[in-house]
């Protein structure tokens, strides 16, 4: 007899443009939004509070994820903010906010754990029981990385200088919001970059020894929907061929996170 497999996705995907105001609907008594600059300029963040403050959560703000978040940087948010308990954890950015949420939830949900094994190259992977404390929702402000729904979180070691990818099924966030209203502010670079992203991802996921009849169908979409759309966003930036682009990649992470990517993403 086979190993039972399990497919997973986030509990909720929230899509459509000016979904971000589904945060109202949030349940909670405190949250941490873990982000980054950009999101502050550009005011989503205090759009995503004021979403929330109307769920009557308090909330706190860390805003200083760098590209490829490092170890250092997850330890200083677990110190910061584990004494204010937080329930829920909004990872707000690209794929190096969400990453840094990931990693916040990990070990301040698991303390027991012992943070520089697990971010060490060539470390087994972590073994922990899921979430108790945390709800967790992720919004994806590039149409790539698929981190929104994906079930990997990946650190660069402050000191070698070298990404660790942390692999755990219940890393895949809780609710995955895809707003385009906010991924239309990608520059050109970035809306390139991740158009590749999810032709890799699609691509990486449909073909590997551990794809499936159910990652095919989710990888099969997001790979048709990036064929068909990416001339459009990338050279003309056609809102609505961003906006099944921005689905796409998210399509792409769950497809990923059910089946495995390639060579190229190790």
């Amino acid at each position: 007899m086979d190993t039972p497999r399990i497919f997973r996705t986030p509990g909720d995907v929230v899509w459509g443009r000016g979904s971000l105001s589904y945060l109202e609907n949030t349940r909670g008594k405190r949250a941490l939004i873990v982000t980054d600059k950009s999101m502050s300029g550009l005011g989503v963040v205090d759009r995503a509070r004021r979403y929330l403050e109307k769920a009557g959560l308090e909330i706190r703000v860390f805003d200083e994820v760098e590209p490829e978040p490092s170890s250092n940087t997850v330890k200083k948010i677990v110190k910061a903010y584990s004494d204010f308990s937080p329930d829920v954890i909004v990872g707000l950015g690209g794929g190096s906010a969400i990453d840094a949420s990931k990693g916040f939830r990990v070990f301040y949900e698991h303390p027991q754990l012992d943070f520089e094994a697990a971010i060490s190259p060539g470390a087994s992977p972590l073994s922990f029981q899921g979430f108790k404390k945390t709800i967790h929702i992720c919004i994806s402000s590039t149409s790539g990385t698929g981190s929104d729904a994906s079930r990997v979180c990946v650190i660069t070691h402050s000191e070698l200088g070298v990404k660790v990818p942390i692999f755990h099924q219940d890393c895949i966030p809780d609710i995955a919001i895809c707003d385009p209203d906010i991924s239309d502010s990608m520059p050109d670079k970035v809306l390139l970059d991740s158009g590749l992203d999810i032709l890799t991802h699609a691509l990486e996921s449909y073909i590997n020894d551990n794809t499936n009849d159910f990652s095919k169908g989710l990888s099969l979409q997001s790979f048709s929907l990036a064929m068909q759309f990416f001339p459009q966003a990338s050279l003309q930036r056609d809102p609505a061929a961003m906006e099944h682009m921005h689905y796409a990649a998210t399509l792409a992470g769950m497809g990923f996170s059910n089946s495995s990517n390639g060579i190229a993403h190790t």
